[in-house]
């Protein structure tokens, strides 16, 4: 599995917001499938045809894949809802869980996982942050603003 990782963050034919949208949502289903956790994907129908840098894109499902290792780990939670969004001039990742929560949502208080997940959307110009839900568990927003036509 990390084999296969690596050769898909690394094929310049995936930079692509739906290569991303696909190769993550499977990951989230395989994954949260075998420890006993139902997932529901919430992909729009139709992506904007999007380019996305191999940083961006690896540094994005990086923090999908990190967020469902923390849920898996932490959250002792029973569903997780993987959800995508974008528009013509950003993308938000957003992944909820119905589990325990964080003990605190301050930044001083985040574990490493979560900083260095902040810290990888900071690095390719986009935002993190984490917040408990009304009702129990937790959701972990990322946000990337994709770069003006012709730039990646």
């Amino acid at each position: 599995k990390s084999l296969d990782e690596i050769v898909w963050a690394v094929k310049p034919r995936n930079d692509t917001l739906a290569q991303l949208a696909d190769y993550a949502g499977q990951f989230a289903l395989d994954y949260l499938q075998m420890a006993g956790i139902r997932c529901r994907l919430d992909f729009p129908d139709a992506l904007p045809e999007r380019e996305l840098s191999t940083d961006a894109r690896h540094n994005l499902f990086l923090v999908v894949k990190e967020s469902l290792n923390n849920v898996v780990k932490h959250a002792h939670a029973t569903e997780v809802n993987l959800r995508l969004s974008a528009t013509t001039d950003s993308l938000q990742i957003e992944i909820a869980d119905n589990g325990c929560g964080l003990a605190s949502t301050s930044t001083d208080a985040w574990p490493d996982g979560l900083k260095n997940m902040r810290q990888r959307m900071q690095d390719i110009g986009g935002e993190f942050f984490v917040e408990n839900q009304n009702g129990g568990g937790a959701k972990v927003v990322a946000r990337f603003p994709f770069p003006r036509e012709g730039k990646k």
